[in-house]
């Protein structure tokens, strides 16, 4: 998938030189900046992936999306922006209250091995740092880099990360088998490159509040999934968690103020300028 991602994303920049200055290495200031885009973002992807060979749909994805919060906490760290408010902080922590109540440690039952349940909740947790990481450096990349561009980086990286971990793991690459497979593994590229090329653009260049309320809209497919493809029942405690999760991160985007928590790069040219020792 992330092989066709990075065909098309490259080809889109070879294409237009004009609304991508440095070409598919980007600008040459902002190169290191890319690269650790990508990488944190692969660990995001890796993360959740894991996480979905033990967990149900609904719990990996409501686990991802403790990443925005923890996103928002960390910017208030960086050099010209807003520090984390009390309601902030307490909104993180109802987060992590909701994680508790899908994860349900107190409870004995669980489908998999203990072991394998650990595996996936430790992957799920670095799947959400990779994606704050990710946040954080589209934060600092703003408007200074067209949004293809960061995919462009994204993409390839995930594919070389993706071969070394095969490498270490001594896993061989399987390749599909049937024509209907290769059909569906090309749907999944394309769709692929639309998603984050839009999710980019949207973080980078729109109203970030409002992509982050259309996001959380995942939470309700999965539960759905889970429910009608699956049937599996999420059960009250875990739509309680997911309230909670939902709640405490829209109730971080919402609160965002001009020099606040903020996913996109929302600042003027002169504020910028005294800003670029903080961000690139």
């Amino acid at each position: 998938m992330m092989l066709i991602i990075t065909i098309l994303s490259w080809t889109y920049v070879l294409v237009s030189p004009a609304v991508t200055p440095g070409g598919v290495f980007g600008p040459t200031k902002l190169r290191l900046l890319l690269i650790v885009r990508g990488i944190a973002g692969f660990f995001g992807i890796w993360g959740f992936y894991v996480s979905l060979r033990y967990l149900a749909l609904a719990e990996a994805t409501l686990i991802n999306f403790l990443a925005p919060v923890l996103a928002a906490l960390l910017l208030g760290l960086l050099p010209g922006q807003q520090r984390c408010s009390v309601a902030q902080v307490l909104a993180a922590l109802v987060a992590v209250l909701g994680l508790l109540c899908v994860l349900q440690p107190w409870n004995a039952h669980i489908t998999n091995t203990p072991k394998d349940h650990a595996l996936a909740v430790g992957a799920a947790l670095v799947g959400v740092v990779g994606g704050a990481v990710s946040f954080l450096t589209m934060s600092c990349l703003g408007g200074h880099v067209h949004p293809i561009t960061t995919v462009a980086y994204f993409a390839p990286v995930c594919t070389v990360l993706s071969g070394v971990s095969l490498i270490i793991q001594q896993q061989s690459l399987s390749f599909p088998a049937t024509a209907v497979q290769w059909l569906l593994v090309c749907i999944l590229g394309i769709l692929g490159f639309a998603m984050h090329w839009l999710m980019a653009a949207s973080l980078m260049t729109g109203d970030s509040k409002r992509a982050l309320h259309i996001v959380y809209v995942q939470v309700v497919f999965a539960m759905v999934a889970d429910k009608i493809v699956w049937r599996l029942d999420p059960g009250w405690w875990k739509y309680a968690g997911a309230l909670l999760i939902v709640g405490s991160a829209i109730f971080v985007a919402a609160t965002k103020e001009d020099r606040g928590y903020t996913l996109v790069g929302e600042i003027d040219v002169e504020e910028k300028i005294g800003n670029e020792d903080a961000c690139p």
